[in-house]
């Protein structure tokens, strides 16, 4: 075997160890609706400062 097919089943062995020791899976299309949410509310926070920062500056 290759030193770089080596590697990599060595490296894909390691991930795979790394995997299952992390826990129990998640539903994906859970997670996503999750992440989603969580970025909306950034996203709607940060419009909502610049909303607020630009209505404080000093009119010349």
């Amino acid at each position: 075997m290759a030193s770089f097919e080596k590697v990599s089943v060595q490296e894909l062995g390691r991930l795979w160890d790394e995997g299952m020791a992390s826990g129990s899976s998640v539903d994906g299309d859970q997670a996503f609706a999750r992440i989603n949410s969580k970025l909306d509310a950034k996203v709607a926070e940060r419009k909502s400062q610049k909303r607020c920062a630009s209505s404080r500056k000093p009119s010349r």
